[in-house]
């Protein structure tokens, strides 16, 4: 559709049921649509509406998907599989399994994640498909993922978005709302979180890595004497710089998170070399006031 003149500009037709997803890609073969239906299939798309490919393999409808690096397409599905598939050949590379719906995917921190219907997210390794760890604290089906910050933010039915450690792979903290959590969306003012019934809402950001917040004093002329550190209000403060023959002190601050803590000390900075290991981090009781604390915003 022209986004002007709201009318129609091509039309692509294929496939024989119902089209639950359209992805946009920036691809140098010409392929700029990638669509997903419920037919189980993908379709690969010219921008004259002409298919190039049509990628046959799942035995259920298709749930999620998302182009990763080094021009690869990744598809989850209602069967419960994850296809991994080169965007310019249409070539199957490999074959990835949930136990139930596979429905959302990402890529972060050198690795695949992917959120299912059986209540795990799983990690995988892009360069062989080898699982990393299967991550377990929610307590119903896993509905969107999102990176923010060095961890990894979920959201699921259970009415919780859980924040999960780079390298652990456990879940460092948590936050409750009334409602089954649809979407996580990151903006400047925080996290954007829509649910299933009720009014979406602005949730702020969970705890910055130690590793960003020390890059918030880049500009004096020589380090602090003492540490940064996170208080229980979660101010960030960092004093005594020496800037030559001067001493000055410095205020860091970010925002105060109502998220309940899960665990001690602060994030480290982010996990790039995914490494092999299974994690089944417990879930924990969360507190039903954080939610109005933590709703700063509605829509």
């Amino acid at each position: 559709w022209c986004q002007r003149r709201l009318v129609q500009l091509q039309s692509f037709t294929g496939h024989s049921r119902a089209v639950t997803l359209i992805l946009g890609l920036d691809n140098p073969s010409g392929v700029i649509l990638c669509t997903g239906s419920l037919d189980a299939t993908v379709r690969l798309w010219y921008e004259d509406g002409t298919s190039r490919f049509t990628l046959s393999h799942h035995e259920d409808g298709i749930s999620c998907m998302i182009e990763a690096a080094e021009d690869n397409l990744l598809v989850g599905s209602r069967d419960g599989k994850i296809t991994h598939w080169n965007l310019q050949t249409g070539k199957l590379r490999s074959c990835l399994q949930h136990d139930d719906w596979v429905t959302c995917l990402l890529e972060a921190l050198a690795s695949w994640w992917s959120g299912s219907c059986d209540s795990s997210i799983k990690r995988w390794n892009p360069a062989d498909g080898s699982l990393l760890a299967t991550l377990r604290g929610h307590n119903l089906g896993v509905n969107t993922l999102l990176y923010f910050s060095g961890s990894i933010l979920s959201g699921s039915a259970d009415r919780t978005v859980k924040q999960w450690h780079p390298v652990d792979e456990a879940v460092v903290a948590s936050i409750e709302g009334l409602s089954g959590v649809s979407s996580l969306l990151e903006l400047p003012r925080g996290i954007f979180r829509t649910v299933n019934r009720g009014e979406a809402s602005l949730l702020p950001k969970p705890r910055t890595t130690l590793s960003e917040v020390a890059s918030n004093t880049e500009g004096l002329s020589s380090p602090p004497r003492t540490s940064i550190f996170f208080s229980d209000d979660q101010i960030v403060k960092a004093d005594r710089f020496e800037d030559g023959r001067d001493t000055q002190d410095c205020l860091i601050s970010i925002d105060t998170i109502p998220w309940e803590r899960l665990s001690q000390g602060d994030m480290p900075p982010p996990h790039l070399q995914p490494r092999a290991r299974h994690v089944a981090g417990a879930s924990a009781k969360i507190s039903a006031g954080a939610t109005a604390q933590g709703a700063i915003g509605g829509s």
